[in-house]
């Protein structure tokens, strides 16, 4: 028997109205509008899920590391080093190429609180989420599924437009708003796929002729959210570690039990049939044994490699131990994040502060001590600015004032080059440890 599955979307916010989908296999048997309360009466074993949230974070970057064993601590350093979170939060990610020890690598990430909450409304033991995934990834994988690659995607349901510019299938950036449909249309441009509510259900686009479970390009267009589940990118999969392994080993249960069952009814008919049927029965349960082994093999693949555990926690603790307090790589990312455009880093030099010198008499001479102060540090930054004379000093004005949130600049010195049409800005910080 073929096993039923529910396509949701959820809005975070709002779990009242959910859309989905009902199918055996890939034969869509129902569809409708519900609440999160009422999955039960679904009647599904199995869900798949497609969630709005506000907050979620979408780039496409450049690490540069030396492995992608520790691509993930980059990943967390980078969006650390934004302060886009003022809470936990999970993200994935996917290393699209590597050059040398440059890493380009997409990245989404939401707060745990959303996801967390998700799981809350679905009580039910009985039902197995296979995914959640954040929409705006379903919808940019569908696309590059069906090769359509536009640049920039509006996408609205239920109040809300998403904007979302795409690079091959992954997503550059995205802004959500209310939505207007009057004011939406508006600010497409031209080449701007509509879908969801702005789409047109009936249209039909000849240049697109493949059609994805029997539907229309219209249908499809008009409700991607729930399409997208079908063709799924395993790197954007929100489910938590510990959820897979349960329901893995949930699904390795049944497995075992089926095949108990199996076992046993070919042991009562080894008892009633001649010798001759033993050696088919006993291949058949290799085979069933031979499944099973292969479950167990992926359950194990997936479980973390404890000597790779080792290493991160070391690479971890000397990191900690070499920033002394000071989180180098969130003020980086800090730093570059208030950078004003047309802006070029010329050196940076950060060295730790002492604390003020002790005298310890040795023999007739006195003899001064410092200790360095692991909280405080001085940086020297210096940096080109590209333009004319005002607007480069506007965006010296600006940088100095975004450092002042949580640095304390000492000197600075600005200095314009008519011939360069550039500026050179120099200033010294002082920089509390603990706020990175």
């Amino acid at each position: 028997m073929v096993a039923k599955t529910a396509y949701l979307f959820v809005n975070a916010n709002n779990a009242e109205s959910v859309e989905y989908f009902i199918a055996k296999g890939k034969r869509i048997v129902k569809n409708g509008v519900t609440s999160i309360k009422n999955i039960d009466d679904l009647k599904v074993d199995h869900l798949r899920i497609s969630l709005l949230s506000d907050l979620s974070y979408f780039d496409i970057v450049q690490l540069k590391i030396s492995s992608k064993k520790f691509l993930n601590i980059a990943v967390r350093r980078f969006i650390d080093g934004l302060s886009v979170f003022t809470e936990p939060y999970s993200a994935r990610y996917k290393l699209l190429n590597k050059h040398d020890r440059e890493m380009s690598t997409s990245i989404t990430a939401v707060p745990k609180s959303d996801i967390n909450a998700l799981f809350q409304s679905i009580d039910n033991q009985s039902v197995i989420i296979d995914s959640v995934t954040l929409v705006e990834n379903v919808i940019a994988n569908l696309l590059e599924k069906m090769n359509i690659h536009p640049h920039k995607i509006m996408w609205a349901k239920f109040g809300f437009l998403s904007e979302i510019i795409v690079e091959k299938g992954n997503i550059r950036s995205r802004n959500l708003s209310k939505y207007n449909p009057e004011q939406a249309r508006s600010l497409a441009e031209e080449g701007t796929l509509l879908m969801g509510d702005l789409a047109d259900k009936n249209e039909e686009i000849t240049k697109w002729r493949r059609n994805i479970l029997g539907a229309s390009i219209g249908e499809i267009m008009h409700s991607p959210e729930l399409y997208g589940l079908f063709f799924l990118d395993k790197n954007f999969n929100f489910l938590e570690n510990d959820y897979l392994t349960k329901t893995t080993a949930y699904r390795f249960s049944k497995l075992t039990a089926v095949i108990s069952v199996v076992l046993s009814l070919f042991l009562t008919t080894v008892s009633v049939r001649s010798y001759l049927n033993y050696s088919k029965i006993r291949k058949i349960f290799n085979s069933k044994l031979l499944y099973l082994s292969s479950e167990n093999s992926k359950l194990q693949a997936g479980l973390p490699n404890m000597n790779e555990i080792s290493t991160l926690e070391k690479l971890s603790k000397l990191q900690n131990k070499l920033n002394k307090e000071l989180d180098l790589g969130r003020f980086i990312g800090w730093l570059s994040n208030i950078m004003p455009s047309d802006t070029l880093i010329n050196s940076i030099d950060i060295t730790p502060n002492l604390k003020a010198a002790t005298s310890k008499r040795l023999g007739r001479s006195p003899v001064l001590q410092t200790k360095p102060d692991a909280k405080e540090f001085t940086a020297k930054i210096d940096v080109s600015i590209q333009g004319d004379y005002k607007s480069a000093k506007h965006k010296m004005v600006i940088f100095l004032k975004e450092l002042s949130a949580r640095t304390m600049p000492k000197q600075s010195v600005f200095n314009y080059t008519n011939s360069d049409k550039s500026a050179q800005f120099s200033t010294i910080l002082t920089i509390d440890g603990s706020r990175f």
